[in-house]
């Protein structure tokens, strides 16, 4: 969990850091993840199945159908992309 990562309660994890609508991680204002700081990500030791699997995310069209696709990338946050493992090897840990 990541809040035990960063060696805070989980209350305070979810009121600094999740969006209290929809539950995900909050961006900044210019859009940047929560967790990318000048040094990088700071939570990539722990970080989510979500960015494990960047740049592959779900999109989301006008009327809420989801689909995988390439996300856009961010100057600080290139991903680490190689093709040494499947989508399937990186989700078997998350499936129930």
């Amino acid at each position: 969990m990541l809040a035990e990562f960063l060696g805070i309660a989980e209350e305070t994890f979810d009121r600094e850091y999740l969006d209290p609508a929809s539950g995900e991680v909050r961006v900044k204002a210019d859009g940047d993840c929560v967790f990318l700081s000048p040094d990088g990500c700071r939570i990539h030791p722990a970080r989510p199945q979500v960015c494990r699997l960047f740049p592959l995310g779900i999109l989301r069209d006008e009327n809420g159908r989801e689909a995988y696709g390439l996300m856009p990338l961010h100057p600080d946050c290139l991903g680490l992309i190689g093709t040494d493992g499947t989508v399937e090897d990186e989700l078997k840990g998350c499936l129930p």
